[in-house]
């Protein structure tokens, strides 16, 4: 009986809901880019409520910035430290225009912190010209680098973010100019979110802009991967005229369209407020669990935006990335999932009163894990934890359980591959 009560309140503990809304990554910098140059930015959070641990990867266009240091860290968040956040100069890859941020505390408690929270700065060397841009963003990295941030409950509620464009001022930068200084051309960015969706879904993706001010006429292509998300409609429109017929669908079965839109009175461009939303694309996910696209925005037709003067403006954009789930869609009624699932198995143990017994926490379907977290539930009144030990992961030891519980019958882990580049089988 001892096998099938762990297994139960295994799966109970691991899929219990209610979550708090996704956490917020915000990036700032009071300062301009200077080729040649450096910028401070700070990263910070909202949302930041009852957190047990989170992992995200900030990203931007190399051949325009690249890291230089991380300058300050929080003291406000416990067991925040420079090494929680991997830099090119840390990780195994030592990509440069990545970073990855991974936190949890060695007890596995969670903690909240205030809006607004800065949890780092960081500060980036300006490599490119006058005119060439990037937008700071987080996201994927597949296909098994996620983001994934997980509260009290074990449930993984995930991360939002509006990325930070960055344009190196110049002249003539509409026709591919350049040559200094000056406050350079506005620049108006399309941003693409990352989500996440179940096989079988329908999810509509919300396109946003930045700096989409006095906007007479824009144009853009969006590319994605057909194999994984499989088009049927566009909705939700933040401009006067733009509508399903400003959108070449020709080849959405090739996962791409393209938009044209032009302020048709000549006399009313339009404004949008910073994150306001362009149109909504909507999928069907036909990916297998554990896949994802990234959707990308493509010169078809050529980005464009110009202003009520005819001037053709800076333009920038973030790559968003949709995640297909695999947890088996929340796993309802303890059967079995899909592709990806991983199972927990307690195994069974006959034992006399009064000695010492442990309980093998063995696996099914562990491959190319990145990061792992559980709790596991007993009878206090028939078993008394003891210890941990006999680990079958690099990194994990006594210190990855919070047994602050175990005398109520509760301890949980949670481990991370520290590397970021070599998950477990």
């Amino acid at each position: 009986m001892m096998h099938r009560f762990i297994i139960l309140t295994l799966i109970t503990f691991f899929f219990s809901s209610a979550s708090f809304g996704q956490l917020e990554v915000n990036f700032a910098t009071n300062d301009n880019p200077t080729p040649g140059g450096t910028m401070d930015i700070d990263v910070s959070v909202n949302n930041f409520d009852e957190i047990v641990s989170l992992q995200y990867f900030i990203m931007w266009d190399s051949l325009v910035l690249t890291y230089d240091s991380i300058i300050s860290v929080t003291t406000d968040l416990p067991e925040f430290f420079v090494s929680n956040v991997g830099t090119p100069l840390t990780t195994v890859a030592g990509v440069d225009g990545v970073l990855t941020v991974s936190w949890s505390q060695q007890s596995t408690l969670p903690a909240s912190i205030p809006d607004g929270t800065t949890l780092f700065t960081v500060r980036l060397n300006v490599e490119g010209a006058a005119c060439d841009s990037t937008a700071l963003t987080i996201g994927n990295i597949p296909p098994f680098q996620n983001i994934e941030v997980v509260d009290a409950s074990f449930n993984d509620i995930g991360a939002v973010a509006t990325p930070l464009p960055v344009a190196i001022p110049g002249t003539d930068c509409e026709n591919g100019g350049g040559g200094g200084g000056g406050g350079g051309t506005p620049t108006v960015t399309l941003n693409a979110p990352n989500l996440s969706g179940d096989p079988g879904e329908n999810i509509c993706v919300p396109i946003t802009v930045n700096g989409f001010t006095d906007i007479q006429s824009a144009q853009a292509g969006l590319m994605w991967d057909p194999s994984v998300l499989s088009f049927f409609g566009f909705q939700n429109f933040g401009l006067t005229g733009l509508t399903p017929g400003s959108f070449n669908i020709n080849d959405v079965d090739n996962g791409m369209t393209g938009f044209t839109w032009i302020d048709n009175s000549g006399t009313n461009p339009a404004t949008l407020p910073n994150g306001g939303t362009l149109f909504e694309i909507c999928f069907q996910v036909v990916g297998a669990a554990g896949s994802s696209s990234t959707l990308k925005f493509i010169d078809n037709p050529d980005i464009e935006f110009s202003d009520s003067a005819g001037t053709v403006l800076n333009a920038t954009s973030s790559i968003g990335t949709i995640s297909i789930n695999d947890d088996g869609g929340g796993g309802g009624g303890g059967g079995g999932g899909g592709d990806g699932d991983i199972g927990l198995i307690a195994g069974n143990v006959t034992v006399a009163p009064d000695s010492n017994v442990c309980v093998p926490i063995s696996v099914e379907g562990f491959s190319d894990v990145q990061s792992a977290q559980a709790g596991i539930m007993f009878d206090p009144s028939l078993l008394s934890f003891s210890s941990t030990g006999n680990f079958g992961l690099p990194g994990m030891s006594a210190g990855s359980f919070n047994t602050n519980n175990a005398s109520a019958g509760m301890i949980g882990f949670i481990w991370f591959d520290g590397t970021g580049v070599t998950p477990q089988t």
